[in-house]
């Protein structure tokens, strides 16, 4: 590979690096670290075998086409030498949505269970009767027994104050009303009720802002079904305070509970306008491994090989193949001089707990071994992008 025109290429590759591209031009070898293809300064990753034996990346037999394994990392034993690439790649977009209107429907009028007064239970001596409805016991005071708690009919006896909620449904909607009683000698006294409170539907078709109102004060608003990021304020919600994706939202539901436990239910169809963002993520460094024996480029680079996690030297792609980018796990990258995790973006992309650089061999790495024997972990040497984050490594010669 030492020949004149490597050299040239080597040189272009360098400038090319230095003005920050970090690539060299299609066709020619992968750009390296400056010097790299003037001397023997190419260096190799220099971990651990599962087995604790100190080991350095190597293409087996430095043959192109060869498996990478764990070899023993021994001073000035020839492994083979790789240069590592700098590359900047697009960070992830992030998207957001800034809401800017409203719009509501149906209108009030064509919402069942609140259109109107509820039907009031009628005290006709005892028992305490409500035609076809449910009346449900809330308290008792004084000597008041009622028999059945439950029910369209309740017996009453003694003295004291009654208070029941009565339940009925209209199109499938529970409503309820609370209703207050003076109990003497079993005969219910109507002192308050049915409770006249009710849920107000907002009017205008489309909106910054929508506010649901009561007739009475102290109760609360709950909804059901809202998408995330719509501002919610009591019976409020605001447009311009929100962030919610626009759409159309149906079946959202709001609850209105009055003080006395009375409660109006509606569902309603939410329309949100808004201005979609997207801002460009940070740039993202990774590092490509281009097989450079004796300090000279070649056009093969460290890959995993379809995702399968094994690693293995192919032509380089200039770091477009995802197989072959490496992250480091520390803010200085290869430049550290530390041990750090290393990354493959594609086994990330798939499993990103199981990505890491890992030697998985329990063998001798000085021991030769077939290409076969070296290709079945735990025994065999070829290292391996599906590991835990367990092993560490570090870039030298």
């Amino acid at each position: 590979m030492s020949t004149i025109r490597s050299k040239v290429l080597a040189a272009a590759a360098s400038l090319t690096l230095l003005a920050g591209a970090g690539v060299a031009a299609a066709g020619s070898a992968s750009a390296s670290s400056a010097g790299c293809a003037f001397t023997n300064g190419c260096a190799t990753l220099r971990g651990t075998d599962a087995n604790g034996s100190s080991v350095a990346m190597d293409a087996k037999r430095q043959n192109k086409t060869e498996i990478l394994i764990g070899y023993p990392d021994n001073a000035g034993d020839g492994a083979t030498s790789f240069d590592g690439v700098l590359h900047y790649g697009k960070g992830k977009k992030t998207t957001s949505y800034a809401d800017t209107g409203f719009t509501l429907g149906p209108n009030f009028a064509s919402i069942p269970c609140i259109t109107g007064t509820p039907i009031a239970a009628t005290p006709a001596g005892n028992p305490l009767t409500a035609g076809t409805k449910t009346l449900t016991v809330k308290s008792t005071s004084g000597t008041v027994a009622v028999s059945p708690l439950s029910g369209n009919s309740l017996t009453l006896s003694g003295t004291g104050g009654l208070t029941v909620d009565e339940q009925y449904a209209s199109d499938g909607t529970s409503c309820e009303a609370a209703y207050t009683y003076s109990v003497v000698a079993g005969t219910p006294t109507l002192v308050t009720g049915p409770d006249t409170a009710h849920l107000n539907f907002p009017t205008s078709p489309g909106s910054s802002q929508f506010t649901f109102l009561d007739s009475d004060t102290g109760g609360a608003f709950t909804f059901t079904g809202l998408p995330a990021g719509v501002s919610v304020s009591d019976g409020t919600l605001t447009a311009d305070t929100s962030t919610a994706v626009p759409g159309t939202y149906t079946n959202v539901g709001v609850t209105y509970t009055a003080p006395d436990g009375a409660t109006w239910t509606a569902t309603f169809t939410l329309t949100i306008a808004g201005i979609k963002s997207v801002t460009p993520g940070a740039g993202v460094a990774y590092y490509t491994f281009v097989y450079a024996p004796a300090g000279d480029w070649t056009s093969q680079c460290v890959t995993d090989i379809n995702g399968s996690g094994a690693l293995r030297l192919l032509p380089c792609t200039l770091g477009k193949d995802i197989g072959q980018d490496f992250t480091i796990g520390t803010s200085n990258g290869l430049l550290s001089g530390s041990q750090a995790t290393v990354r493959n973006l594609l086994a990330e992309a798939a499993s990103p707990a199981n990505s890491y650089l890992t030697d998985p061999s329990t063998s001798d790495p000085s021991v030769p071994q077939s290409d076969t024997a070296d290709a079945l972990p735990p025994g065999g040497r070829q290292l391996y992008v599906n590991g835990t984050n367990a092993n560490l490594w570090s870039w030298g010669t």
